[in-house]
């Protein structure tokens, strides 16, 4: 299964709806996307999924509400497209093994998680706009552990493991106070455009 490597660094299954931007060559294309920086033009080409991008638009400038059923319902599918898988556990795995998280990477998908299991983020999902950089090379030494066991109980006996289905964790979190909202603002950190 190929990968993308979204503007932020976080990995993602190649779902075929990414917008890569034009690059000159495709050495400063693989640049770019790795080190989320372009050398030579002011455009910064870069992977983002533009269904999340669109959603994100529309949240923030007003034209759609997260409160609507319709809107509800494209952030549900844009969600189940920009996971490109339908096991959430190994969504979870792939980040566990990327080569471009920084600390604050795995610290935001703990904090994804714990969300997800009782509603509770200790630093607001706002805030993680201006805290993840691919480039920050003091948190690249410090990586904390991502964890995963802990959330999918995978140590336990079978009947009380996480189902690790992409569905039933998008329940799991919608159910949550400001679920959607917090889903929505996670995918576009996840998957979005850095603008």
């Amino acid at each position: 299964m190929n990968y993308v490597v979204y503007p932020r660094g976080f990995l993602g299954f190649d779902a075929g709806f990414v917008k890569l931007g034009e690059v000159n060559t495709q050495a400063n294309g693989i640049n770019a996307i790795l080190h989320n920086r372009y050398k030579g033009d002011d455009e910064s080409p870069h992977a983002s999924n533009t269904v999340v991008d669109q959603l994100w638009a529309e949240s923030v400038g007003g034209k759609s509400y997260t409160s609507t059923f319709a809107f509800r319902h494209r952030i549900l599918k844009a969600a189940f497209d920009a996971f490109g898988t339908a096991n959430f556990y190994d969504w979870v795995k792939l980040q566990v093994t990327n080569p471009y998280a920084t600390s604050m990477h795995n610290k935001f998908v703990n904090e994804t998680l714990s969300f997800i299991e009782n509603g509770y983020r200790t630093v607001n999902v706002n805030t993680w706009f201006s805290l993840i950089d691919i480039t920050d090379e003091i948190n690249k030494q410090a990586v904390h552990d991502i964890k995963i066991n802990k959330f999918f109980r995978t140590n336990a006996n079978h009947n009380l493991q996480r189902p690790v289905s992409l569905e039933h964790t998008l329940v799991e979190w919608t159910s949550q106070e400001d679920g959607f909202n917090d889903l929505l603002t996670t995918m576009m950190i996840l998957f979005g455009d850095l603008s």
